[in-house]
């Protein structure tokens, strides 16, 4: 039992350990190379700043001396007080506009104090004769000046300063207000907005700038990014994200519904076999679909409730909404039915209703096809057909129209008219002949007969 406890806990302490390293994934931390110092001593304080970018300050007070503020950017910096009489000194070190290096930056809140205890030299052992003291002290100095030669001769000396002083736009206004240690901004533009350009300057001469100048703008957002290198080589990014107007500039009207043509097409799937290509609308050039084979071509418009769809364009004009009908599982699109008039004009013009889309149609005349109903689709292959639908089972199949025409008709009268008299003439005839010949055969028969019985 005793052993199962042990296991429990070691698991909370790990689940503890772990929830707490998740926590501080971008934490701060600082820690002293010593704590104990004799007066005239130094103490240096190492800033841990991976995961985090921002100013800290530090503050010495008591028995040391020394103030300022150092940056932090994903790395290790130090900085160094002086012990300035015996006692106890306090270090505190807090930070400023502290944030995480993310894409997504979080504001990061940090403080620690460091204790440090000053004694005099002349307790922190050593001979106390003149020569040897002599001696300890220049040997002391000697080691004080290595440790502090030695770093300095292998830090790098060039500039590590990579922040920006000025940066903006040729048009709209950074949101929020520049401030070098700020890395992200927004920028709204007006739809009609086509480029921009990005100037910056950096803080130090030493440093180059890349990502500025000219940029072109689509509709939406457009994110840029400006990179300033230090001498060193290190490198700060400040992103600028520019938000044009995405609302129509186009306007339209179909009856009395008005339409916007939508800029936005990015994410918009052409119908089948139609084309993206520059069609005109009401003597504008917009972005549309066109299928060649159907000659027809479409445009992706928005309603005034935000509704976004295909409607058919013909002669620069809106002529009626891009219909997708499924019937059994498959799809079909309504078209404009005017082209197909002359091969169903023997039939009776109506609106038909499949499911809940009304759509223009033609019915028989015949009372026996009241189920039945004419009208024309497009198939998801991209080609347009007259079907006939039934509408009791819902089932639809190709329709094959018998034309007729004003000419034809007259012909086919003629032909009918003259094959029926050439009937009649040859029927007359026949019979005339077949009543003479029955006439002749009778009175043969008759005067065989008279002839036979005389003899």
């Amino acid at each position: 039992m005793n052993k199962l406890k042990k296991i429990f806990i070691c698991l909370v302490f790990s689940v503890f350990l772990m929830s707490g390293n998740t926590k501080d994934a971008f934490a701060v931390s600082a820690s002293a190379n010593k704590t104990n110092v004799t007066v005239g001593g130094k103490v240096t304080v190492t800033v841990n700043g991976k995961g985090a970018v921002g100013r800290i300050n530090y503050t010495a007070s008591g028995a040391l001396n020394g103030s300022g503020s150092i940056w932090v950017e994903n790395n290790n910096v130090s900085f160094t007080v002086t012990a300035s009489s015996v006692g106890s000194g306090k270090i505190s070190i807090t930070s400023t506009g502290l944030s995480t290096t993310s894409d997504t930056p979080e504001d990061i809140s940090f403080s620690r104090t460091i204790n440090v205890t000053v004694t005099d030299k002349s307790t922190s052992g050593g001979s106390t004769g003149g020569n040897s003291s002599s001696g300890n002290d220049s040997s002391s100095g000697s080691n004080s000046s290595n440790g502090t030669t030695t770093p300095s001769q292998s830090e790098d000396k060039r500039s590590k300063e990579n922040h920006l002083s000025a940066l903006t736009v040729s048009q709209g206004t950074l949101d929020p207000k520049f401030e070098s240690s700020k890395t992200k901004y927004n920028v709204d533009l007006p739809g009609t907005s086509k480029e921009v350009t990005i100037s910056a300057k950096a803080k130090d001469a030493k440093a180059k700038i890349s990502g500025i100048g000219k940029k072109s703008l689509k509709v939406g957002e457009n994110l840029f990014k400006v990179i300033c290198t230090a001498e060193n080589g290190s490198q700060k990014t400040y992103t600028v994200v520019f938000h044009v107007d995405e609302a129509p500039l186009v306007y339209t009207k179909l009856g009395e519904k008005n339409l916007g043509v939508v800029r936005v097409l990015d994410d918009v799937k052409a119908p089948k076999n139609f084309k993206e290509t520059t069609i005109k609308l009401d003597g504008q050039d917009i972005i549309g679909y066109k299928n060649d084979q159907l000659n027809m071509a479409v445009a992706y418009l928005v309603d005034e409730s935000g509704n976004k769809d295909f409607y058919i364009i013909e002669n620069e004009k809106v002529v009626s909404q891009f219909i997708k009908i499924t019937i059994s599982s498959r799809e079909y699109y309504v078209v404009n039915s005017s082209k197909v008039l002359n091969e169903v004009s023997q039939l009776k013009q109506s609106k038909i209703k499949i499911g809940d889309i009304e759509l223009d149609g033609w019915l028989f005349n015949d009372e026996e096809k009241t189920n039945y109903n004419i009208v024309y689709l497009m198939n998801s292959d991209g080609k347009a057909n007259l079907y006939s639908y039934e509408s009791t089972e819902g089932t639809l199949q190709l329709y094959t129209p018998i034309v007729t025409n004003d000419d034809s008709l007259n012909t086919m009268t003629y032909v009918f008219m003259g094959t029926t008299g050439v009937f009649a003439m040859t029927s007359i005839v026949g019979f005339v002949m077949y009543f003479r010949f029955k006439k002749k055969s009778i009175s043969a028969i008759k005067d065989y007969y008279e002839r036979k019985n005389q003899g």
